[in-house]
């Protein structure tokens, strides 16, 4: 997740004056530039069940990771927007389809672990962060050092392409067991409405998170932070990330707190961007922490929230559905941010994210009282699924 997620929509935001600066970008076509991204990993995750089915999802987790890799290397010698933008693509194609075929086989790998595998599999994305930030006094210094960040990246991507050897995972997949239980039997029989306000959840948080994370770095140049600052700033998200991830395993694992823990993360988030509407730069320091602990946490729990509802066979199809409706608000958030940018400020971000936030933790709340509507009703249909 460091290299697929973190890099390729965290990195960039955080390098992203840079980038303007050098190939002469205006707000808005940063904006579509990182929804490129996000159109290419939307369609990953569309074509992934269905490859994973004629492939197998280890030959899926490698090949995707491949694309990764070469999309960054593209990225870090970019000399033109066109260019960058193939770059960006290859990453989120890549991107999209290794992260389905990774969460399925680890989900399946080790059931009774799952409170724990999805935030662990994410808060890859805070160490991605932190590293970010500490080489932000060096990258965005002098004209053309946000390359280094890319190429650097990409050679980490390759060491791990070759990690994810489609034989070594195929023995992942042999292990992967799931028994469908009464209750999984009593969630996938109910109708498709049940999880409309999940996935409007998620597409909330997609507009949200993005539109914060991929505007906050030009932001903070726009307004004459230290690069001391902003570098603080990216370095206190990606260790927030990783709290969060933390955190959410211990609420996954609570019966009582389980069915909250979505609307917690995106109220955190809420809050953050807020707080980043406020002036000074100790409230963007603030809003950082909130927003990270919000950020890696929410894909965490909707993978795990999916994963209970549905059976091993219909999981990659749901968890799929479940990002590419998040993917298609990753892919309007970035568009929307940056044209209210050029059109009222880049104060107005903030304030968009936060109301995207607020909507979305609305949404998780209606899921949540749902959910427990519905397994107080179908106690019928789990004593006959025994």
């Amino acid at each position: 997740m460091g290299i697929n997620i973190g890099v390729a929509r965290l990195t960039y935001g955080a390098v992203l004056p840079g980038i303007i600066r050098d190939l002469h970008l205006t707000y808005t076509s940063a904006g579509i530039l990182g929804a490129s991204n996000l159109a290419a990993y939307l369609v990953g995750n569309l074509v992934a069940p269905q490859l994973g089915r004629r492939f197998g999802m280890p030959r899926l987790a490698f090949f995707g990771h491949a694309a990764v890799a070469l999309g960054v290397a593209i990225s870090g010698v970019a000399y033109e927007p066109t260019l960058l933008g193939v770059g960006r693509i290859l990453m989120g194609g890549g991107a999209g389809i290794g992260i389905v075929a990774m969460i399925v086989l680890l989900f399946e790998a080790a059931p009774s672990q799952r409170h724990l595998t999805s935030p662990g599999i994410w808060a890859g994305i805070g160490l991605a962060a932190i590293a970010t930030g500490l080489t932000l006094q060096y990258t965005l210094k002098d004209p053309g050092h946000w390359r280094y960040v890319f190429l650097g990246s990409a050679a980490v991507a390759v060491l791990l392409t070759f990690r994810f050897q489609p034989g070594s995972l195929r023995k992942i997949e042999r292990k992967a067991t799931a028994p469908e239980n009464a209750r999984e039997y009593a969630l996938r029989t109910t109708s498709v409405l049940a999880w409309m306000p999940l996935f409007a959840a998620y597409f909330m948080f997609g507009i949200a998170y993005i539109a914060y994370a991929t505007f906050v770095g030009a932001r903070l140049a726009a307004e004459g932070a230290p690069l001391s600052l902003i570098s603080a700033n990216w370095s206190i998200f990606g260790v927030t990330i990783i709290i969060g991830c933390m955190g959410i395993s211990f609420l996954l694992s609570s019966s009582a707190l389980r069915r909250s823990t979505l609307t917690l993360t995106l109220v955190s988030g809420a809050a953050g961007c807020a707080v980043s509407s406020l002036p000074g730069f100790n409230a963007t320091l603030v809003s950082a922490g909130l927003v990270g602990l919000g950020l890696s946490a929410c894909p965490a729990v909707v993978a795990a929230y999916v994963r209970e509802r549905t059976t091993e066979a219909h999981y990659p199809y749901f968890f799929s559905l479940a990002t590419t409706v998040m993917g298609v608000g990753q892919l309007s958030g970035p568009v929307i941010a940056g044209t209210l940018a050029d059109r009222f400020g880049l104060g107005s971000v903030p304030v968009f994210a936060a109301v995207s936030y607020g909507l979305g933790a609305g949404l998780a709340l209606l899921d949540a009282l749902g959910r427990s509507h519905l397994q107080r009703a179908k106690p019928a249909a789990v004593i006959r699924s025994n």
